[in-house]
């Protein structure tokens, strides 16, 4: 690809000054930490510091810009890319982990949710998921605490979508989908999405009873929404509640 062949003549940016853990907005939900950077033009710039050490941002914007020029003039416009079903796709996803601008970049960019290296290219991008396309569908990741990669995502409809959404809420530190920690109560909260309106099923003394209760909740309504211990059966979650 030019677009690597033009990167490899750049070197990467000089960490300048350590500016510890800041917001990348007012809406921003999480810290992360910046750096003061210096560009290999010569610029000033302030980024997270993980997304220079793996590779994520090259330079002060300069390298995106000469590169998508080049890559525009002589790929899009030879094979119609800009113009294929899946470029809007790959732009959404690009811009909602990248851009601290998109609305949705606190639940992605700042979670620290990343793209592949092959898939920052967008011709890889359409090479790997074209085929699967289908109409209606959505690009979906199956973990949502993973990032996009050919093994993490899927073509979905938006009923699989919203079963498999991030139920972990910032407060949450249970290390469990569903359960969250009250600390105005002091105690784990258990909820689930049922037809798109949340269903509050109490509040427990430990994590692991609440998850238990959300679990036996999901199987004796055979609901599709994600569990926790999704091997596990009914009367060996009841068993485990009962010790």
């Amino acid at each position: 690809m030019i677009k690597k062949k033009y990167d490899n003549l750049v070197k990467d940016p000089i960490l300048l000054r350590d500016l510890g853990l800041q917001f990348a907005t007012q809406k921003s939900k999480y810290k992360r930490r910046y750096g003061l950077y210096k560009c290999d033009c010569g610029n000033e710039f302030k980024t997270i510091i993980s997304n220079v050490k793996y590779g994520t941002v090259r330079s002060c914007g300069c390298l995106v810009k000469k590169s998508n020029r080049v890559v525009m003039s002589n790929n899009f416009k030879t094979h119609g890319l800009s113009k294929h079903r899946l470029y809007q796709t790959w732009v959404g996803m690009m811009s909602r982990c990248y851009n601290p601008k998109n609305i949705n970049y606190s639940y992605y960019g700042d979670r620290n949710i990343t793209v592949c290296k092959r898939w920052a290219n967008v011709e890889n991008f359409i090479k790997d998921m074209d085929e699967t396309y289908e109409k209606g569908l959505s690009l979906d990741r199956i973990d949502n605490d993973k990032g996009y990669n050919f093994e993490n995502c899927r073509w979905a409809d938006a009923t699989t979508q919203i079963h498999n959404q991030r139920t972990l809420i910032i407060t949450n530190t249970s290390g469990y989908v569903g359960i969250w920690y009250r600390k105005d109560r002091k105690k784990y909260a258990a909820e689930l999405k049922v037809n798109k309106k949340k269903v509050s099923l109490g509040l427990y003394i430990d994590k692991e009873t609440a998850m238990i209760i959300r679990e036996l909740y999901i199987i004796d309504n055979n609901l599709p929404n994600k569990r926790n211990m999704k091997n596990a059966t009914k009367s060996e979650l009841k068993k485990i509640l009962a010790n």
